[in-house]
């Protein structure tokens, strides 16, 4: 535990939850509104947002066995964004899913694969960024992956949902 002015105490980690899951709501209404207008980028951007914010809200009631968390904790891990993505990924494995009755077969397993997650982050960057591919030789711009966004922003905001049902049965596990 760390000491001094720098923490957050454990009196407001369940705030903190609170506030990640409004947030993390806010954004996948705000997707799903975008997929509905068919602006895919924007779909899976929010999406991806609202899955991290979930993914914070888990680490911090995973955190909430500690009196306090310091700022360097918060800044390594809590700000992190694959850290987010990671615990969002935690949050859909296959187990988890099926103890709190959000799925009934394997079938929507595939966001618990590593590789595919790793594939929506680099999607992420893709339809945010122009960027040099020096594999390819060439330069990549967001325009090009559009066309592939469309089934990419509907599983995210899918994933979303799961994921805010998966951490309202944890707040309800814990008490919280």
């Amino acid at each position: 535990m760390e000491s001094g002015l720098e923490t957050i105490p454990r009196t407001a980690f369940g705030e903190g939850v609170n506030l990640c899951m409004a947030n993390g709501e806010r954004l996948l209404s705000s997707a799903a509104q975008a997929l509905q207008e068919k602006d895919f980028t924007c779909a899976f951007i929010k999406g991806f947002a609202a899955l991290e914010e979930f993914g914070k809200a888990l680490l911090i009631l995973e955190g909430w066995s500690k009196d306090s968390v310091g700022k360097n904790v918060w800044d390594r891990g809590f700000k992190s964004h694959p850290t987010k993505m990671r615990m969002a990924r935690y949050l859909v494995d296959i187990p988890l899913l099926k103890e709190h009755g959000l799925i009934q077969d394997d079938s929507e397993g595939r966001w618990a694969d590593k590789d595919y997650v790793e594939s929506a982050c680099a999607m992420r960057t893709d339809c945010l960024y122009v960027d040099f591919d020096f594999k390819e030789k060439r330069w990549k711009s967001p325009l090009e992956v559009s066309d592939k966004l469309e089934d990419w922003a509907g599983e995210i905001i899918k994933l979303g949902e799961l994921s805010m049902k998966a951490v309202s049965a944890e707040k309800r596990r814990m008490g919280t």
